[in-house]
């Protein structure tokens, strides 16, 4: 017997806070099998472990964490979707080196669209990435 293929998709929405990765996660996430499909929020990762900052070690951990959970729920042959800053250069190689290409499809969020997340949050040694 041949194992089950998996023809699940990775959907990474990343960039500076206020920029909508959450809610294009979501629109797209509505348009899929909701028995087949989650929403990974990096806000609601945080959330399970209290006590995280917003400096440079700990938005690695959490990236860490939220590769993780991805992982397990792509192993389940469920498609992904993903909202999360990941800010630098190294974090999005860690993405790359995840998951097969043909799998990961990565989004950069350029427009800030809520101005008092990104004052409040906003990420300062945030990588712009030149081929997103």
């Amino acid at each position: 017997m041949q194992p089950l293929r998996n023809n699940a998709q990775i959907h990474l929405y990343y960039g500076q806070p206020g920029t909508g990765k959450t809610f294009a996660a979501r629109e797209a996430y509505d348009k899929c099998n909701p028995e087949r499909a989650v929403i990974i929020d990096g806000d609601t990762v945080r959330q399970m472990w209290p006590g995280i900052g917003y400096d440079p070690e700990s938005r690695e951990l959490n990236q860490k964490r939220i590769i993780q959970l991805a992982q397990y729920f792509y192993n389940m042959h469920m498609d992904v979707f993903v909202a999360t800053v990941c800010p630098t250069t190294a974090d999005r190689r860690l993405w790359r080196a995840s998951f097969p290409p043909e799998v990961l499809h990565m989004h950069y969020m350029d427009k800030v669209f809520d101005e008092s997340k990104f004052q409040k949050h906003g990420c300062k040694f945030f990588d712009i990435p030149h081929n997103p």
